[in-house]
């Protein structure tokens, strides 16, 4: 043994020991935040607004099997019997006590089970055998009952089987079928390494509220901290809540109907957290706990000593991938940014690009010809990067597959749910393809005839184009979809495997060098021209006035793009008054305010403005400032508004969920009330050109090389051409001059 190991040992222990008192000190490897351990009893503070007893809530009434696999994980062919098996996992949630579950199955168009039976297993154990002779099945509706014993308090596992060539979606309505719970809420006990369970949970529940409690501001508005502090306090809840965005409250007190987001420095605490727990608040400061006098509920704090310190502490919330300890608080020591803070968000993908499907978070894995599900891609693609429609991108496919003709597999690509092509992959030649345009041809390549050692397996390579219509700015998916496989060859098990490879690749090619603007579906889909960066740091929130409607409103709208570009905005300011310029603009606020400031950057007059918007929301966006000699993105307005700012947060509730949210397009949005969504362009948008693209011309095709130079610098070459014309018109006269003389001297005249 070397004296090195004895020490190693030694130095273990002394980190056993320090653990064991309560004090070590954690270095988050993702989110860049380290953090000290605060020993914590449960919270048992009084409430400030609680009553007695929790009031009885209910569970939810129901989710979708198609949210639910959705959620969870994809529905995968588990049995490689002749019957088609799927299994759908889910967890029974920390905050509910099931008493009873009902399966609501709805069928396809009626009851196509003929000659099949469905079979329907929880946790390994049959619950039902569906037969087409049974008259709820006739009837193409059968609900199955459950006892909460039949539920494991972990996790569950919901199995459909059936009989004979069909696919399960072919058979189940997915989208109208569904898990049913009744129960009650339970008290909770958590900690700060649940939080992304319990913000899961909260999606997979629907239950989108939160209530911003700000102790520290009673007997005055909020102030430039406090503003910021709601603003990364909203963003850190949406961000774990995938496209569910939070609906937001605030005030001085506890919500005790909703979970709760405490923020405030450490002297006005009391009352939240017991006293000996303030005293240990040493620096920024990150506590969980059940909401005192409502224990069903959650509460989080966000504090430190100073101003300073609370607002690392809710920088450090919106740090979705940060790790934290099963620990009910934290004091962190430091956070550490890098440069260029991508670990935050997606990268999105740029111009003239080739990424494999590794860097897309895919993983190569080997199916049995009958069992091969669903492969999705989802990228988010940068702005300048979206072509004109005459552009696409390619999918580059590298795939083993058997290199027997049995081997052969037909998919489906759809890129954000539009069917774009279908393809043959296997086989001992490169197949014929069916589709739209005959456009997706695969293509064999260098490696496409390399077999493996036993001789049963080929690699190949396919080619698809993907349409850029069919493909958009921000977050785009693409859906490869395997076809059932042709009878015998699924039931035949010397038939081998398929595996997409990871190898595989998307390429996009040249972007555009501009963009019309205004647009506010460019806003919705990427947040754009808000959020080129990563930091948000090109982005200034200004409040036509410090009420709380506007507040709050604001805070959601904020919190909406954070999740549009998935990036943690720390960098936005955000503000009363007079703006600051020099980023783009969001005035949030009432119309007549607003339209009295920006009134002149509006196409008709702010009186028939608010004529047009009437009850409703309205965006508009508008070009203040055009980008100049291609340098600088322009600067940018859009308001967020409504007739009477009291109605302003609940209009913005409506905005920035999914279904309104995918609609916002044209310059000119209105929203809300009884009066259908609408869309308009009032102003004819100006192209404009990115400071941050640099042009390289060369890179461009000959073909486009003369439009393109025309389009960016018109006056230019207008210059030159008139330069060029000048001499040549007046060496043109002089010619014919010296012609004229010449002739005027011949005897001979023609």
């Amino acid at each position: 043994m070397t004296i090195k190991e004895p020490l190693q040992r030694l130095w273990e222990a002394l980190c056993l020991l320090v653990f064991c008192l309560g004090v070590p000190s954690f270095a988050a490897e993702d989110g860049g935040v380290a953090v000290r351990v605060v020993p914590s009893p449960p919270l048992v503070a009084r409430v400030l607004t609680a009553p007695d007893e929790e009031p009885e809530a209910q569970l939810p009434p129901f989710v979708s099997i198609a949210k639910l696999s959705e959620l969870l994980e994809k529905a995968e062919a588990q049995d490689s019997r002749p019957r088609r098996s799927h299994l759908i996992s889910f967890a029974a949630s920390p905050r509910q006590q099931v008493a009873r579950a009902q399966i609501d199955l709805v069928f396809q168009n009626g009851p196509r089970v003929s000659h099949q039976t469905i079979h329907v297993s929880l946790n390994n154990q049959e619950i039902a055998a569906l037969s087409p002779d049974d008259p709820e099945v006739r009837a193409g509706r059968i609900l199955l009952k459950l006892e909460g014993e039949q539920l494991s308090a972990k996790e569950n596992f919901l199995q459909f089987s059936l009989n004979g060539d069909w696919k399960l979606d072919e058979v189940v309505d997915a989208d109208r079928s569904r898990l049913i719970l009744e129960g009650t809420w339970k008290a909770l006990s958590p900690h700060l390494g649940m939080l992304g369970a319990l913000f899961e949970d909260k999606v997979a529940r629907r239950d989108a509220e939160w209530h911003l409690c700000f102790p520290g501001l009673a007997g005055h508005g909020h102030d430039a901290e406090s503003l910021q502090w709601g603003a990364l306090a909203a963003q850190g809840a949406a961000l774990r809540m995938d496209d569910l965005s939070p609906v937001l409250s605030q005030g001085l007190a506890l919500d005790p109907s909703r979970d709760n987001l405490v923020v405030g420095e450490a002297r006005f605490l009391t009352g939240f957290l017991p006293e000996h727990e303030i005293q240990k608040i040493s620096g920024p400061f990150l506590a969980v706990s059940a909401q005192p006098g409502a224990p069903s509920r959650l509460m989080i704090v966000l504090s430190g000593r100073t101003p300073e310190e609370v607002s690392k502490a809710a920088m450090a919330f919106g740090f979705v991938n940060a790790w934290y300890p099963d620990s009910k608080s934290v004091v962190i020591d430091n956070i550490s940014l890098p440069a260029d803070p991508v670990y935050i968000r997606k990268a999105p993908l740029f111009a003239k690009t080739n990424t494999t499907f590794k860097d897309l978070g895919f993983i190569s894995k080997l199916y049995a010809l009958d069992r091969i599900p669903e492969m999705d891609l989802d990228f988010d693609i940068d702005v300048w990067a979206i072509s004109d429609e005459e552009k696409s991108a390619t999918l580059h496919f590298d795939y083993w597959a058997p290199a027997d003709a049995k081997g052969r597999v037909d998919f489906e690509v759809r890129a954000n749910g539009t069917e774009v092509e279908r393809i043959t992959m296997g086989g001992p030649l490169p197949a014929p393809i069916s589709g739209p345009g005959n456009t997706a041809k695969p293509i064999v390549t260098a490696d496409a005839g390399e077999i493996s050692a036993d001789g049963r397996y080929r690699r190949g390579s396919a080619r698809v184009r993907l349409p850029m219509p069919d493909l958009k700015a921000g977050k785009n998916r693409v859906s490869i979809i395997p076809a059932p496989v042709e009878a015998g060859a699924s039931s035949d098990p010397a038939v081998g495997n398929f595996s997409l490879l990871d190898s595989s690749t998307l390429e996009l090619s040249g972007g555009t060098p501009s963009i019309a603007l205004p647009d506010l579906g460019l806003m919705s889909q990427a947040g754009f021209p808000f959020v080129p960066g990563a930091d948000g740091g090109n982005l200034e929130v200004n409040l036509a006035d410090g009420s709380n409607a506007t507040i709050t409103a604001a805070w959601m709208m904020m919190a909406k793009l954070a999740q549009v570009t998935n990036t943690l905005l720390y960098n936005a300011e955000i503000g009363i008054g007079p703006s600051r310029g020099g980023r783009q603009l969001l005035a949030v606020g009432a119309a007549d305010e607003l339209l009295a400031r920006f009134g002149d950057t509006f196409p008709v007059t702010g009186a028939e403005f608010a004529q047009r918007m009437g009850n409703q929301g309205a965006l508009f966006q508008s070009v203040l400032i055009p980008a100049e000699k291609g340098e600088g993105l322009p600067k940018m307005l859009t308001l967020l508004m409504a007739r009477n700012v009291e109605d302003l947060p609940l209009l913005c509730q409506e905005l920035v969920r999914e279904d309104t949210w995918q609609r916002v397009g044209g310059d000119f949005f209105l929203w809300g009330g009884a009066q259908s969504l609408s869309a308009a362009q009032l102003v004819k948008p100006k192209r404009l050109y990115p400071k941050a693209v640099k042009f390289d011309i060369a890179a461009i095709d000959e073909s486009e090389a003369m439009p393109f130079q025309l389009e960016i610098k018109p006056l230019y070459w207008l210059g030159i051409l008139i330069a060029i014309a000048i001499p040549f018109a007046l060496i043109t006269r002089a010619l014919i001059g010296s012609e004229n003389h010449s002739r005027r001297k011949s005897p001979l005249s023609f």
